[in-house]
């Protein structure tokens, strides 16, 4: 009887030392992925690899912190009025120390870096610890995170960490903590709301035993969350919508018909999603019930975008790939009456290389190729660094997609050629010089301020900003 009793205190002592080992690992691997997928994102910042979405979230944190309520001029009025968005002010207090890009390139990293703590925690609960910390790696080396990582900033990064917290919640029957993280999860984006109704109905199955309690919250859930979609798309973003904003919606006003364009497009990217976890998920697709509004938004639209690992749209369906992807594991082992759980090292190896195989395709990858080993900082960008930010704050500026993310701190900046503005600035070296189209009248309007290499500054004649930096130049 008492080694009985010892042996049951040895097994729960390694137990335990197992669990330990496995957090500072995960918490080492998370460390990792966050300093260089930060680097990664800045270096390609710095070699003006970012674009308008960047500069459209800096410029309304920057703008919001001077008294303007998240408002872009890129995107044509208050954030607000294209996505509700309440998350963002989780951003603003770092955002308000650190007044720069790099900080929400960091925040990023950071934020999808920490998606792989509630991984590890339902692969914890589904099988062991060292289940938990393979997938929760495997996560981190998943070529369509990187996509997410990699395109500017968005606020849909918070949502790997929000809805796997949630599902844990969920299948741990810890209740209050369900609710927090499922009402975080709706103030991500409006189109959430979707997922948070599906999550309930997928709650709502799988505790299909529960008592009427648990059935009455689930219920109430989906009823919140259908009416902040509600609230969303028919009170909050038109109270804040200005004419000549987007309307994401468009984009699946004709969904047969955008369905006979780039399906192979479609393949290929349901391929990507699935290959680096082996399409593990198809053995529990019963976890996959609340990305189903998330593949409807991804492969819908009539824009390739939605459906590429190269952009941030991937960031809806991760979380609950790899849940499922765990689940379908755990089915795997128990396949054969279990023959197949003695083969667990082999699995998961073979899963870990095959992940690494699929990075050859990855936009990390492609983004080390661009910035680390062909990437160059030419004479040019070391240029356009030094000059752009000697260009006062209350400039307004007409200038090209590349340009934009380094030049947010104002109240006026606008993609393309913006009549009257203070300002234009091209870089002709750039490929998105594309974007200044100005009339020989426009010109006219202009004079040539400076041109240093292929960095050229117009300014307007007739502004009185201008006429004063004519006798200060910028130089």
């Amino acid at each position: 009887m008492k080694n009985h009793s010892l042996n049951k205190n040895s097994i729960s002592d390694l137990i335990r030392n197992e669990e330990k080992r496995s957090v500072i690992i995960l918490a080492l691997a998370i460390i990792i992925y966050s300093i260089t997928f930060s680097y990664l994102s800045i270096r390609g910042h710095m070699l003006y690899l970012t674009g308008a979405d960047l500069a459209i979230f800096e410029q309304s944190f920057w703008s919001t912190l001077h008294g303007e309520f998240f408002y872009t001029s890129i995107g044509g009025g208050s954030q607000f009025g294209i996505h509700n968005s309440p998350v963002l002010f989780l951003v603003i207090p770092f955002y308000a120390v650190f007044q720069n890009t790099e900080t929400l390139l960091v925040v990023q990293s950071v934020l999808l870096a920490l998606g792989a703590f509630p991984l590890y925690l339902i692969g914890k609960k589904a099988h062991s610890a060292k289940i938990g910390l393979s997938f929760a790696f495997l996560y981190l080396i998943y070529s369509p995170l990187h996509g997410v990582n990699l395109i500017d900033f968005h606020e849909i990064a918070f949502f790997p960490l929000f809805a796997g917290l949630c599902i844990y919640m969920l299948i741990n029957e810890r209740w209050n903590w369900f609710f927090i993280f499922a009402l975080l999860i709706l103030f991500i984006k409006e189109d959430c709301a979707l997922i948070v109704i599906m999550i309930g109905i997928f709650g709502l199955i799988i505790h299909r035993a529960s008592d009427k309690k648990i059935k009455l919250l689930l219920a109430g859930l989906i009823l919140i969350a259908s009416a902040w979609l509600i609230i969303s798309f028919f009170i909050i973003i038109p109270a804040f919508h200005q004419p000549g904003q987007s309307v994401n919606l468009n984009h699946y006003v004709n969904i047969p018909g955008n369905l006979l364009n780039h399906n192979d497009a479609r393949i290929s990217y349901i391929i990507h999603l699935f290959l680096p976890v082996c399409f593990l998920p198809l053995l529990a697709p019963l976890y996959l019930i609340p990305a189903i509004p998330a593949f409807g938004e991804t492969l819908l639209p009539d824009r390739f975008e939605y459906f590429s690992i190269f952009y941030h749209y991937s960031a809806l369906l991760i979380p609950f790939i790899f849940v499922s992807a765990i689940y379908g594991f755990k089915r795997l082992l128990s396949l054969k009456n279990g023959y197949l759980s003695s083969k667990t090292n082999f699995i998961l190896i073979f899963l870990l290389i095959v992940s690494i195989i699929s990075l050859v395709i990855s936009p990390m990858s492609i983004l080390i190729n661009e910035t680390i080993i062909n990437g160059k900082m030419t004479d040019q960008f070391r240029l356009n660094s030094f000059m752009l930010p000697k260009i006062p704050e209350d400039f307004s500026i007409s200038t090209q997609w590349d340009l934009l993310p380094h030049l947010p701190h104002r109240n006026n900046l606008y993609e393309g050629y913006n009549k009257n503005t203070d300002l234009v600035i091209i870089d002709k070296s750039s490929a998105f010089i594309r974007d200044i189209q100005m009339s020989k009248e426009d010109l006219e309007n202009y004079t040539n301020l400076y041109q240093n290499g292929n960095l050229i500054i117009l300014g307007n004649r007739e502004s009185p900003r201008v006429k004063q930096l004519q006798t200060h130049p910028l130089t």
